[in-house]
């Protein structure tokens, strides 16, 4: 006889300051109890405890063991003083931290090296975050996500230990056997490779690993707990009027986080849109207030405005070769060069004499060396004149083109700042300008002060 199918999944992702504390793991433990007693199965998918990739990622760049063992103390300090609030006792994995941390303190780490090691913040706060629950008589136990997550072989190794990208399908096999307990903790941000060896999807890739993980447990849901009440038409830190957005549609949320919206990642965007996942973005706090729906549309949404988002850290690289469009090959040879050196162009505008290609720097982890090798690459075939410390500020909404003559009094502000690249989207939904880091908070508040009279936001 087949085993029955358990019950519906609920799957509930909480970020680095969400899990950092035992009062917001208390907070934590009160919203999984509803699920719980509605007989649902809840996968909760745990970030990294905060700062703690950060304190990773420094360790894996440190150049002397000696640096790296003092991170390595100020790493096992912190989970110990964790564990201490939470009154678990935590020796086998305060140790294995330990061990893994020693063990890496000298000698050169590679791709594969890097990726062990950064999944070890998520490892380590899930691990606790188990143990409090069980502490706190919950049905918990621990999964690996790795056994969850498969993720797609990449030709380039950077991308294919640290970005990678996850296979995710329903899988009853896997939904039955985690279904022994209530509560499943694992962790974000890890998937495995075709050898069953620990890979990252990224940073940020918590918020993927938590949509990829509903689509293995054919959950209809997958909510993100944050410090933040959802998305909003803009940062609020920076704009005080800033709306929070009830709802928005995949295009909508993937254009706006791919513009700067930084509240959710956008491969959770698309791997939300592929498996038809709603996406609920709350803050996490015991009541947690009606946040943010990503989904599909809910009517006709026509011509309305949704947010003014900026996004720093970039660079603009312009490209000058006096016959562009004569040059056949050229622009083949530029993307190729990109191409080799792992390099994604964000945006890219093409004149009889120019190309302007913009990059992410934080995304595409280009230091000063990389960006420095990359110019000298290019620089063989054109002039080459980089504009660093850039902002793409973006309006997002359908219909954007119909109003751009009303932006006219925020754009203003170009009269004192260069404009790098200016573009429309093909789909109308969003027009970007890229402007010097320092103008780009004023530039953003300018044109949000000039389009929410005209947002239809949903309710």
């Amino acid at each position: 006889m087949s085993q029955a199918q358990p019950k519906s999944w609920s799957v509930v992702k909480f970020g680095g300051t969400s899990v950092s504390s035992v009062d917001r793991w208390q907070v934590i433990a009160g919203l999984l109890a509803a699920p719980e007693a509605a007989g649902l199965h809840t996968a909760l998918v745990c970030s990294a405890v905060a700062g703690v990739t950060d304190q990773l990622d420094r360790f894996i760049k440190a150049d002397s063991p000696a640096v790296r063992s003092q991170i390595a103390r100020q790493l096992l300090e912190t989970h110990r003083h964790l564990a201490a609030a939470m009154e678990v006792t935590a020796q086998d994995e305060l140790g294995h931290l330990a061990r893994e941390l020693d063990s890496s303190l000298a000698g050169e780490l590679d791709f594969s090296d890097q990726a062990r090691l950064m999944a070890l913040g998520e490892w380590i706060s899930s691990k606790l975050g188990c143990l409090y629950l069980q502490s706190q008589g919950l049905d918990a136990v621990w999964q690996d996500a790795q056994t969850a997550l498969h993720c797609n072989p990449d030709d380039h190794p950077q991308r294919a230990w640290l970005e990678a990208e996850c296979l995710a399908t329903a899988d009853q096999v896997l939904q039955r056997r985690w279904a022994a307990s209530r509560i499943v903790v694992t962790q974000g941000f890890v998937g495995s490779n075709d050898t069953g060896q620990t890979v990252l999807l990224g940073r940020g890739g918590s918020d993927t690993s938590a949509v990829c993980l509903g689509a293995v447990l054919a959950a209809a849901r997958v909510e993100i707990y944050t410090d933040v009440d959802g998305v909003f038409s803009a940062d609020p830190y920076q704009v005080p009027e800033a709306r929070l957005l009830h709802h928005l549609e995949y295009e909508e949320a993937l254009e706006m986080a791919g513009a700067g919206a930084m509240v959710i990642h956008p491969r959770a965007i698309r791997a939300a849109q592929r498996a038809g996942i709603i996406v609920s973005v709350r803050r996490a706090k015991a009541k947690p207030g009606p946040g943010t729906e990503i989904g599909a549309p809910l009517v006709d949404s026509g011509f309305s405005f949704k947010a003014v988002t900026c996004r720093k850290g970039m660079a603009a690289i312009l490209l000058e070769n006096q016959d562009i469009r004569r040059s056949i090959g050229f622009l083949a040879w530029v993307f190729d060069v990109f191409t080799s050196h792992g390099i994604s162009i964000d945006q890219v505008a093409t004149s009889e004499t120019t190309t302007t290609v913009l990059l992410d720097r934080q995304l595409n982890r280009l230091g000063s060396d990389e960006l420095e090798t990359l110019l000298g690459r290019l620089r063989e075939r054109c002039q080459v004149t980089p504009f660093d410390s850039c902002a793409c500020v973006c309006v997002v909404g359908h219909g954007v083109s119909q109003v751009l003559g009303s932006l006219g009094p925020a754009l203003q502000i170009l009269e004192q700042s260069p404009l790098y690249l200016a573009s429309l989207s093909a789909n109308d939904l969003a027009y970007s300008m890229v402007v010097p880091d320092q103008y780009a908070d004023q530039l953003t508040a300018a044109l949000h002060q000039v389009v929410v009279p005209a947002m239809a936001l949903s309710k």
